[in-house]
């Protein structure tokens, strides 16, 4: 990350390096933990603003808040892989996003829990409302070094649930 970070800011930094959202991002209230200690996960914690993500139609508004679409580009093309799919790390991804809900408004549409899981890979996305707010809680970890081929059914069919889940949106409704 120093390396990396010398000449930017830490709005650069994170629209580079995590690539989120689009050029009409921008980052505030950054805050960093563990990020000294390589033994324990690094925390990020910020708000994220992005101009026009809401689509509006009439009184809706949908939202969707998968902006970090993990592993969605990550499906095996069966016909042409030959060997095995190497993984560089195992790991586990927790997202927390918060939306504040604009006065005015109401959830009309909150999705439901999805999930996949294996002891390879899987995910797990919740929507929790608590007042005026919709948390969605998203973990997604991949607990191997390498798919194997015959696995590869199982992993495309993993990529297509995600992708799925991903495409999901909250609707909130004008008040009447």
């Amino acid at each position: 990350y120093l390396y990396k970070k010398d000449t930017k800011s830490e709005e650069e930094f994170l629209n580079t390096t995590l690539a989120l959202g689009n050029n009409k991002t921008s980052y505030t209230n950054i805050a960093k933990e563990n990020f000294d200690n390589k033994k324990e996960a690094l925390e990020l914690s910020y708000d994220l603003s992005i101009d026009n993500y809401v689509k509006k139609v009439e009184n809706k508004l949908f939202i969707n808040l998968d902006i970090d679409r993990v592993l969605s580009k990550s499906k095996i093309d069966v016909e042409d892989k030959k060997y095995d799919k190497k993984i560089d790390h195992a790991y586990q991804k927790n997202y927390m996003t918060v939306l504040n809900i604009p006065d005015g408004y109401s959830a009309s549409f909150i999705p439901e829990t999805l999930s996949y899981n294996s002891p390879d890979y899987g995910y797990t996305i919740t929507y929790t409302q608590k007042d005026n707010t919709i948390i969605q809680n998203k973990s997604i970890y991949v607990n191997t070094l390498s798919i194997k081929k015959q696995d590869f059914e199982s992993w495309n069919e993993f990529i297509k649930s995600l992708i799925k889940a991903y495409k999901k949106s909250i609707i909130l409704e004008r008040n009447q």
